[in-house]
């Protein structure tokens, strides 16, 4: 699994992985004065490796999900405020 394709592959995996983080900071600087918006933070984890005999090859990463960014406490006290 050492060769030139699975090269191409982990870096192909890190390159789509990173295109989706760009897009996700594109998406916060564009919205960044839309009321009600709530930054993104994407959450990327490694994608599981190939194992062969005692040596363990990485496979590269993948975007698990995007994470809202939101304060608790704020939160917490803008539903105490609809609620009344």
């Amino acid at each position: 699994m050492s060769g030139l394709y699975s090269s191409l592959s982990t870096a192909l995996s890190a390159l789509i992985a990173n295109q989706q983080a760009l897009e996700t900071s594109a998406n916060n600087v564009a919205n960044v004065n839309t009321p009600g918006f709530t930054r993104q933070r994407p959450v990327l984890i490694p994608n599981d490796p190939v194992v062969l005999g005692r040596l363990s090859f990485g496979t590269g990463v993948s975007l698990q999900k995007l994470e809202s960014l939101r304060d608790p406490i704020l939160e917490l006290r803008l539903n105490q405020f609809d609620h009344r």
